[in-house]
């Protein structure tokens, strides 16, 4: 059931998104059948990742602090030991390849010195957690991005503040199953990276600031970094992007937050077939979006810290045939929604800061009936 509301529309110079205004949010409110539930037993920590898996296992990072924690349909697990390999625990962001193994960032705790961060790999097949960078630490101040490609080559973006030989800054690597090689050298960020690999698997980057000032997204050639819609096309204004995604026809998305001084966004565009870039936000606010999704019809979804008139934080679905947004099913977060993503059922899920009754972080599903 939508509500019905009064609409007002303005198209923004542009922006290949008509961005609507409305009086209210047009929600697509909850029916008994067809609600948001919780997930199991509620967590004591903010969750900031929330993936599924090709059997419909959910995995989640944060909410079990220093674990990677598994929901099997009946109850959330710790996903094995990780203290045999990882002294400091393993956590976000998380990443599944098609064979079910789960990669995560392991933290190695040294005394009177800087931790160390690892690419850690749960194997499915022994249950154990290894240590992909122990013959080679790649990042000493932090992993933000791990992505797998259809391939299996897996790619970790990072950090590194003071290890011998290397240069401080941001550094993207390949690990193709035997060894880790460097992509593209030093990169000119200082902003965290975020990964993404497209159905024809590509591999994209968000990026610092161009000689315009804007963040942008890039396309790995094979050998070389490429600003999508060309160098310095991206223009959006000074911000940051947390988040890459992209619909079944091969345009990208990216969410954050930024403004030039005048208009602001939190979603920006590349058009494959116009190979040009474009910004826009979500209705009511251009608070900044944290994850992006598409459903099996490339419907898109955002969630972030954005709220409605309410302070309530919700998922934000376009509907691109009467180009608007909606409020999708009214989850009604009391705090930012971190992380959403589909399972192979249709099922969305979502976690984030928001809390429970008794204060709980817990894991919201909407099921797909």
């Amino acid at each position: 059931m939508k509500r019905l509301t009064t609409f007002r529309c303005m198209l923004l110079a542009g922006i290949s998104l008509l961005v609507i205004g409305c009086d209210e949010i047009p929600d697509e409110e909850p029916t008994d059948e067809n609600s948001w539930t919780q997930v199991g037993s509620a967590f004591e920590n903010i969750i900031y990742d929330v993936k599924a898996d090709a059997d419909g296992k959910i995995y989640v990072s944060g909410g079990d602090l220093w674990n990677v924690s598994v929901w099997d349909g009946e109850s959330w697990s710790r996903l094995g030991n990780v203290s045999e390999t990882f002294s400091g625990g393993v956590y976000w962001p998380i990443t599944i390849d098609n064979a079910g193994n789960v990669y995560a960032v392991g933290r190695i705790t040294v005394p009177m010195a800087n931790s160390t961060y690892h690419v850690a790999k749960w194997n499915k097949s022994t249950n154990k957690w290894i240590n992909l960078t122990s013959a080679k630490i790649l990042f000493d101040n932090g992993i933000t991005a791990l992505e797998v490609d259809r391939s299996g080559n897996l790619y970790a973006a990072g950090n590194v503040l003071d290890l011998k030989e290397i240069t401080p800054g941001y550094y993207i690597y390949k690990w193709n199953g035997a060894g880790w090689s460097n992509l593209g050298g030093k990169l000119l960020s200082g902003y965290n990276i975020h990964l993404h690999i497209d159905n024809s698997n590509n591999l994209y980057a968000s990026m610092g600031l161009n000689d315009k000032g804007s963040p942008f997204i890039a396309r790995w050639t094979g050998s070389a970094w490429e600003e999508l819609g060309g160098t310095n096309n991206s223009d959006f204004g000074i911000g940051q992007l947390y988040c890459i995604n992209s619909d079944s026809q091969g345009n990208i998305y990216g969410g954050g937050y930024f403004t030039d001084g005048i208009t602001a966004g939190n979603l920006c565009k590349w058009t494959k077939a116009t190979n040009t870039t474009s910004k826009f936000h979500t209705f009511e606010s251009s608070s900044d979006v944290y994850s992006i999704a598409f459903d099996d019809e490339d419907m898109l979804y955002a969630a972030g810290n954005f709220a409605n008139s309410k302070n309530q934080r919700y998922i934000a679905k376009y509907h691109p045939d009467i180009r608007q947004w909606s409020d999708y099913r009214s989850l009604n977060a009391n705090n930012a929604i971190k992380s959403i993503c589909f399972d192979t059922e249709g099922n969305l899920y979502a976690g984030g800061e928001f809390t429970n009754q008794e204060n709980k972080y817990y894991v919201a599903v909407l099921k797909n009936k």
